[in-house]
């Protein structure tokens, strides 16, 4: 009776964790950080405890404790070691054992994506930033990313910049801020090509 209800919770729990790197790049290095903190803790909280009382050896614990921690963030678990302890006795410890490495393998997820799959949120975010409220904004200067910083902090739709020509490094951090970058001679130009890119049309349209 719970399947359709799991399966719709669980693709939009995924998707809202992928939007979330897309969209909020920054912030989600922040999340990332602060999710692999909370999975530490709580890993070494539940394995130490989980080894203590299922081996009564505080060697072995020692020993197996920060192993089984190092492979939650490549979504490996132990329960099965630990299954006789009070802490995944209840219910309610079994979810906060599998939120833990749920944290952990998004933490490490995430930063690999942030990392290898630059290229990818960057074409997720242009795909994105084609609908709902869109602020253009033209030429790359300390001004003009203090305007889109603005516009972002406001939530109001996605922020484009346009120019003829930028810095990788420059658009890079453009892009890590969660905004998106248009280069080119049509684009400064505001060309059929940029125009039809960014669906320009009924949308809200801030310049």
């Amino acid at each position: 009776m719970y399947i359709i209800p799991a399966v719709i919770l669980s693709t939009a729990l995924l998707l809202a964790m992928v939007l979330n790197l897309a969209l909020k790049p920054a912030f989600s290095a922040k999340l990332t950080t602060t999710c692999m903190l909370i999975a530490v803790v709580g890993g070494l909280i539940y394995y130490s405890t989980g080894f203590a009382e299922t081996t009564g050896d505080l060697m072995l614990s020692l020993i197996r404790t920060p192993l089984s921690v190092i492979r939650m963030f490549v979504g490996v678990n132990e329960l099965s070691a630990i299954s006789g302890s009070t802490l995944v006795s209840r219910p309610i410890g079994l979810v906060c054992f599998w939120l833990l490495h749920l944290l952990a393998f998004y933490s490490m997820a995430s930063a690999a994506m942030i990392t290898l799959g630059a290229e990818a949120l960057r074409h997720l975010r242009l795909l994105l930033s084609r609908r709902g409220a869109l602020t253009i904004i033209y030429g790359i200067n300390d001004n003009s990313i203090d305007l889109g910083k603005e516009c972002l902090a406001a939530r109001d739709g996605s922020v484009v910049f346009v120019a003829e020509n930028a810095s990788a490094s420059v658009v890079s951090d453009l892009n890590n801020l969660g905004m998106s970058v248009f280069i080119g001679q049509d684009a400064a130009n505001s060309g059929d090509k940029t125009m039809r890119s960014l669906r320009v049309g009924k949308r809200k349209i801030s310049v």
